[in-house]
């Protein structure tokens, strides 16, 4: 089996910046996404089912800016969601 060492950047999204650090490994790693209309998080372990990294946005309170509740803007009607689109792309 062929070792090769492998960098992985690592997003830590807050309310005014993100911080990004690089680790590097020769481990094999496994990205977990868990999208939901509230937030969206993602989970990076190892072979060994540790965590080594996470890191989640919660649409209403980190990106106020799309002017959600729940992640969802109510239309006039009281009948309509709708999530932007955007918003998921910024997370």
């Amino acid at each position: 089996m062929c070792s090769r060492a492998r960098n992985l950047l690592i997003l830590h999204p807050n309310k005014h910046s993100i911080e990004i650090s690089f680790m590097t490994t020769s481990e094999n790693m496994y990205l977990g996404i868990d999208s939901s209309t509230q937030s969206i998080q993602g989970v990076v372990m190892n072979s060994e089912r540790q965590i080594v990294s996470q890191t989640v946005v919660n649409f209403d309170a980190d990106l106020p800016e799309f002017e959600t509740r729940g992640g969802v803007r109510r239309q006039l009607d009281r009948l309509t969601v709708t999530s932007p689109t955007a918003m998921w792309v910024k997370a």
